[in-house]
């Protein structure tokens, strides 16, 4: 692994301890980038898929094993996010090549990484005042559902377009009036 910072540059970074994983893992970084958390993958040596989880402190550059998962939800090229402390994958395989190579029960992973275990579910909180979305976080998108102030918004993007579009071609034919 490598590590880039901008007043050293790249630099060798050494992975988690006990990763044997070579290929097929996700890695996920928090919004916030305090956390990147690594999971799952491919050992060449021996022939195995895997179920480990592991977290990096950004702050401190160091990594925490947690639990693997059950034989059972082992995933290689699973996708993957983090949200509120929890660790979400989905999708992959599990290497089984006598049946099928997707996962069949169980398609979702959960990991609660403030309490260190897998769980059966999550469920993400709405924002509120209370619960205002992290520094750096951009907070979700505001549905607007007063018809009036739609129908100012439509009026105000009309006449704006109208506008820009006006200018873009009075800069044309001056531009073609000088090339004459």
């Amino acid at each position: 692994m490598y590590l880039y910072s901008l007043s050293g540059g790249w630099r060798n970074f050494s992975g988690p301890p006990g990763l044997t994983a070579t290929s097929g893992f996700c890695m996920v970084s928090s919004s916030s980038g305090s956390k990147v958390v690594l999971f799952g993958g491919y050992s060449k040596n021996p022939d195995t898929v895997l179920g480990d989880i592991f977290i990096l402190d950004v702050s401190t550059l160091t990594w925490k094993k947690g639990p693997s998962t059950s034989p059972n939800d082992v995933r290689r090229y699973p996708a993957c996010a983090l949200s509120n402390d929890h660790f979400i994958a989905w999708g992959g395989d599990t290497g089984d090549t006598s049946t099928t190579v997707a996962p069949s029960d169980n398609m979702l992973l959960v990991y609660n990484i403030a309490t260190d275990t897998w769980t059966s579910d999550y469920t993400a909180p709405i924002p509120t005042d209370s619960n205002p979305p992290g520094k750096g976080e951009t907070p979700p998108p505001q549905v607007i559902t007063d018809p009036g102030l739609y129908k100012q918004l439509r009026t105000i993007t009309i006449i704006v377009s109208f506008i820009l579009s006006g200018l873009l071609f009075y800069c044309c034919c001056f531009c073609v009036g000088l090339y004459l």
